[in-house]
């Protein structure tokens, strides 16, 4: 069971306000230059030495909760949702849990939210938000440079911006998700 046009945009507008309270989320008058930041940083890991690069690799290891490990989590999360349900849907049409998930394995997490608002039979902008939506976008950018150099995001007010564009497109997959029933979705696992 898919959600319906006005369920739909009724899911995107709780999911965008139901964000961290770390932050406040997505404001129009709270504007960040994510372009002007990410070329900062690329820049910054081009010019670091390798002992810097080091140094940057070993603080995030002993720091799990800095917002660079957040934000590459964050972005796996959705990620990771999106090909599951993705998957689903696809398994549907070829009877093959397994094959669909082989077609899905390799297709990044973008390609993954268009994959389900065209499963919905609807463009990614009405199901996510334009905001959230663009904002996870960098967020992707931010993540990929953060893991493949070993980057530190030192701006917490980006990462804590980037983590809230995940988080709501994440709400919005697990309404999906959930609207689906318990046997697609499957039961909450009991927390003794």
């Amino acid at each position: 069971m898919a959600l319906s046009g006005p369920e739909r945009r009724s899911a995107v507008q709780r999911s965008t306000s139901a964000n961290w309270q770390v932050v406040s989320p997505m404001r129009n008058d709270d504007r960040f230059d994510f372009k002007a930041s990410l070329n900062s940083l690329r820049a910054s890991v081009e010019a670091a030495s390798p002992w810097t690069r080091s140094g940057n690799a070993w603080y995030r290891l002993e720091f799990s909760d800095v917002p660079s490990n957040q934000v590459i989590s964050a972005v796996a999360v959705v990620e990771g949702l999106a090909r599951a349900i993705a998957a689903q849907s696809l398994a549907g049409r070829l009877r093959d849990r397994d094959m669909a998930y082989r077609r899905l394995r390799r297709r990044g997490a973008l390609d993954l939210l268009r994959q389900v608002a065209h499963d919905l039979k609807t463009q990614p902008q009405i199901l996510y938000g334009n905001e959230a939506l663009a904002e996870f976008k960098w967020a992707v950018a931010f993540r990929d440079l953060l893991v493949h150099e070993g980057a530190v995001l030192s701006d917490v007010r980006i990462g804590a911006r980037l983590i809230a564009a995940a988080e709501s497109v994440l709400v919005t997959l697990r309404k999906i998700g959930r609207s689906r029933g318990p046997r697609a979705y499957g039961l909450p696992r009991r927390r003794h």
